[in-house]
C-alpha cells in the first residue's frame, strides 16, 4: 500500500459520525435496508436503532446483531399506550433489555399532538412510568419522546434522580432546555433535520447553540425528518453529516472537531 492510499485509509478510519436515532427497522425500509445498511458501514456510520412497539424493537434487535456498527434500543412509543398490556410491554422489555446490543430504553414518553391530553394522559403516563422503571433497574439510557408535552414530561421526570435522559429531537426553546437540564439527571438532548429548516426554527437553532458540547448530540430520526436540502425524501441515517453539519455552524467549530465532540457524547452514553 503507497502512503498516499495509506493516508486515505486512515482518514476513513477516523472519519465516523454517529446518528443516535433512527428508525432502519420500520417498514419503509424493508426493500433497501441491506443496501443502506453497507453504505453506512462503508461511510463509518454508526447508529442506535429504536424501537417504537415490542414487535420492531424485536426486528431492531435482530437487524443489529449481525453489524457491529449498530446498537439497538427497546421502548414503546406513547401512540401506542392505547394499544398495549402494560404487564405485557413490562415482560417483552425486561427480556429484551438483558441482549447484549441493547443500549437504552424508549422512545418513550407523551405526545398530544394528534390527540387531547385528557383523553390519552393515564395511557401514556402508565407506559412512560414504566419504562423509567426499567431504565432505572438496569442503568439504561431513557429515550424520551416529547411532543406538545414538555410540561408533562417534566413534571414526571422530577419525581425521579440519577436517570440518564436522552431528549430525542429535541425541538424545546433555551427556555425549556434551562428547566429540562436542571432536573437532577444526566441530560443530554439530541437534534435531527429540524434544526435545518427553513422556516420557524430560529428558537431550536438557539437552543442547539445554548448547549454545552457535553451535552449535545446528533440524530436522523430516519425515515423521518430529512434534513435541507432533502426534504420530502426519504431520510437514511447517511444524512446524518448534515445535521452534524448545521450543528458545527451553529456551534461556530470546525466540523472535524465537532464530529469529535459528538461521536464522543454518543458512545459514552450509550456504552458503544
Amino acid at each position: 500500500m503507497n502512503g498516499q492510499m495509506s493516508l486515505q485509509v486512515i482518514k476513513l478510519l477516523l472519519h465516523k459520525m454517529f446518528d443516535t436515532h433512527s428508525h432502519i427497522n420500520s417498514n419503509e425500509f424493508n426493500f433497501d435496508r441491506e443496501i443502506i445498511i453497507k453504505d453506512l458501514i462503508k461511510n463509518n456510520i454508526k447508529s442506535v436503532v429504536v424501537g417504537t412497539n415490542i414487535k420492531d424493537s424485536i426486528l431492531a434487535r435482530d437487524i443489529v446483531k449481525k453489524y457491529s456498527n449498530f446498537r439497538f434500543s427497546s421502548g414503546v412509543h406513547p401512540h401506542e399506550a392505547d394499544k398495549v398490556d402494560l404487564a405485557d410491554v413490562y415482560i417483552n422489555l425486561e427480556e429484551l433489555v438483558l441482549d447484549s446490543n441493547n443500549v437504552a430504553i424508549g422512545e418513550c414518553g407523551f405526545d398530544f399532538y394528534y390527540n387531547e391530553k385528557k383523553d390519552l394522559y393515564k395511557k401514556q403516563e402508565d407506559l412512560f412510568r414504566i419504562q423509567i422503571d426499567i431504565a432505572q433497574k438496569y442503568d439504561k439510557p431513557l429515550i424520551i419522546h416529547t411532543r406538545e408535552s414538555f410540561q408533562e414530561t417534566y413534571d414526571i421526570l422530577k419525581e425521579y434522580e440519577n436517570l440518564k435522559v436522552v431528549y430525542h429531537c429535541f425541538s424545546g426553546n433555551l427556555d425549556w432546555f434551562y428547566k429540562l437540564n436542571s432536573l437532577l439527571h444526566k441530560n443530554y438532548f439530541s437534534f435531527s433535520g429540524i434544526i435545518t429548516f427553513k422556516n420557524n426554527v430560529e428558537d431550536i437553532q438557539n437552543t442547539v447553540k445554548g448547549v454545552p458540547l457535553d451535552q449535545i448530540l446528533s440524530e436522523t430520526d430516519s425515515p423521518y425528518l430529512s434534513p435541507v436540502p432533502f426534504r420530502g425524501e426519504k431520510n437514511t441515517p447517511l444524512k446524518v453529516k448534515y445535521i452534524v453539519q448545521k450543528i458545527s455552524d451553529l456551534k461556530g467549530i470546525s466540523n472535524e472537531e465537532i464530529e469529535k465532540i459528538l461521536d464522543n457524547n454518543a458512545s459514552k452514553v450509550f456504552n458503544f
